[in-house]
């Protein structure tokens, strides 16, 4: 199924060595492969190791607001040019300052990762990130309102329920704000604005979870 080898071709290359790594890939009854080439230079492992500190959450491995920013913009113009529409969620652990008072930083890290892993279960199809400290945000190729309002029920019924760690459960409780483009807006920048809005509107009246209006 897979197989890999090191080439190192000192003549051209200048003895920086580089990975092949082969996939066999079965299509119908046509057998197919797929081919990586790595380059293992020094250089290269640390333009990469760079990347990842800018894009990379390292709590949840999700990617941070950089990245967000950045899918984002390509997503609004790919989804102008062919009509489409989209819903970001923003989910906020709204009781994280008291976890981290009645149990310290390092029970709090560890539910934002299960969150993490929780909302990577229940919407698989999203594309999730982490931006400040406690807040996921979600994008979903989903845009009508029932469709997405189902999602969010067994999303937060999933989210609430009690985190284990060290013998002990702690019981988060989370609030989302839900836009969509481009009615609630047509930059990244705004959108998450109003995501955020509909956050503490869904506080002030006691909700789960609110649509921007």
């Amino acid at each position: 199924k897979q197989v890999s080898f090191a080439l190192n071709d000192f003549e051209n290359s200048k003895g920086l060595p580089f990975t092949i790594v082969i996939y066999s890939v079965e299509i119908s009854e046509r057998l197919c492969y797929f081919i990586s080439l790595r380059d293992n230079s020094e250089s290269t492992v640390l333009r990469n190791i760079l990347r990842d500190i800018m894009y990379i959450d390292p709590l949840s491995g999700f990617g941070n607001e950089r990245s967000l920013n950045r899918f984002l913009s390509k997503k609004i113009s790919s989804s102008k040019e062919n009509g489409a529409c989209f819903s970001i969620v923003c989910t906020m652990l709204s009781n994280s300052k008291e976890i981290a008072a009645m149990f310290g930083k390092r029970i709090l890290d560890t539910v934002l990762q299960r969150l993490g892993k929780r909302i990577t279960l229940q919407i698989e199809e999203g594309k999730s990130f982490r931006i400040m400290d406690d807040v996921y945000v979600t994008v979903l190729d989903c845009s009508d309102r029932s469709c997405v309002s189902r999602t969010m029920s067994v999303l937060t019924s999933d989210l609430e329920k009690p985190v284990a760690v060290s013998d002990t459960d702690v019981s988060p409780s989370v609030v989302s704000g839900i836009c969509q483009f481009p009615i609630d807006g047509e930059r990244s920048e705004s959108l998450l604005s109003n995501c955020l809005t509909a956050i503490f509107t869904a506080q002030r009246k006691g909700l789960k979870w609110e649509f921007y209006n």
